[in-house]
């Protein structure tokens, strides 16, 4: 596994933490902060951050995949990266009183950052001193 392997995994696992993070604190941050936060448009940040995820995360998981030849990590990143998209597409739907955009993203970007860390775990080459 080459070094810019491993830092797209770890970009993803940030991002991934983004996502969480951008879920869990920006209705609170509406509340605190209405006439600035009140021109961010929510579903272009879930925009934005797909933009960045797609290409970096569907390199780092295939390369790895490549290597370690895990089925199941290649198919949780595909299905965090699934859940994540349909995330965008449930702006306004809740169930019990939770928007489902915020759940599937949260979901979504946890099974995403648990692969991308098993990939960067499984790919790792044991550090060797050299005599």
């Amino acid at each position: 596994m080459n070094i810019s392997t491993r830092l797209l995994d770890i970009i993803s696992i940030i991002i991934s933490f983004a996502c969480i993070v951008h879920c869990l604190f920006f209705p609170a941050l509406l509340i605190l902060l209405p006439t600035f936060l009140s021109s961010i448009n929510n579903e272009l940040v879930h925009i934005i951050l797909l933009v960045f995820i797609y290409p970096i995360s569907i390199y780092a998981i295939y390369f790895g995949f490549k290597k370690h030849h895990n089925k199941a990590l290649f198919f949780q990143a595909i299905l965090g990266i699934f859940f994540l998209t349909l995330a965008l597409f449930m702006h306004g739907a809740s169930i019990l009183n939770f928007e489902l955009e915020a759940l599937f993203t949260i979901i979504g970007a946890l099974i995403l950052g648990h692969a991308h860390l098993k990939n960067l775990r499984s790919n790792m080459i044991p550090f060797k001193p050299t005599s």
